[in-house]
């Protein structure tokens, strides 16, 4: 195989590397944190421009809790003349008994958003709201929120995995795409490195290659 074909198959297996999707993020000391980024729907079906993220980071391990700074960030295009994310929610892997939300922040256990996304563990709503259905508060374009949570847990786990994460998309108005006051989902998205960054892979992977071939030469 020459030495081309050797680098073009590596630079493939980096870019399906770096493009699997993150999930799932699991913490078990302080300053663990992971981000997930959402693209977004309506009725089910994947419009341009809808985008959010979710920072998770463990501030602190209580006798019967983790704490979490979460930074939330509404960053739809401006193809998008208003949105607003009124709701996260996520699954937890323990047995979670309690969950608090710093203010104006509202969390609660167990909840469901429309849009075919289904249950989830927990709900925070910009607003108190019976429902994570829909309601006010949230993050409007462009902006962001930060915000506390605590899990509580009857007996505190080695470590605590989330995963199902969504957002819920209220407000949702574009000339451009012709939505009116429409409604919709966040649900993850793969990251898939710039073109600029799989070049430079390249070039290190086919120096590599070469150094490599010198070597066996000289030996």
């Amino acid at each position: 195989m020459s030495i081309l074909e050797k680098t073009s198959l590596v630079v493939a297996s980096l870019m399906i590397a770096g493009s699997a999707s993150a999930s799932m993020i699991s913490f078990d000391s302080v300053g663990d944190s992971g981000t997930i980024f959402y693209g977004g729907n309506i009725e089910q079906t994947e419009v341009e421009g809808l985008t959010a993220s979710t920072s998770f980071t463990l501030t602190e391990i209580k006798t019967s809790s983790f704490v979490f700074d979460i930074v939330l960030a509404n960053t739809t295009s401006s193809l998008w003349e208003e949105s607003r994310v009124s709701r996260i929610g996520f699954n937890v892997d323990a047995n979670v008994t309690s969950v608090t939300a710093s203010s104006p922040w509202v969390a609660l256990l167990g909840g469901s958003f429309p849009n075919q996304f289904g249950a989830m563990d927990i709900c925070v709503q910009g607003q108190s709201q019976g429902s994570c259905n829909g309601g006010p508060g949230g993050v409007e374009n462009g902006d962001s929120a930060s915000f506390s949570l605590e899990l509580g847990f009857a007996s505190l786990p080695g470590a605590v995995t989330l995963d199902n994460f969504g957002v819920r998309w209220q407000s949702l108005n574009s000339e451009a795409l012709g939505y009116d006051d429409a409604s919709g989902t966040g649900t993850p998205v793969t990251k898939v490195p710039e073109p600029g960054t799989l070049g430079l892979l390249g070039l290190g992977v086919l120096g590599l290659v070469v150094s490599g071939r010198r070597r066996r030469l000289q030996s």
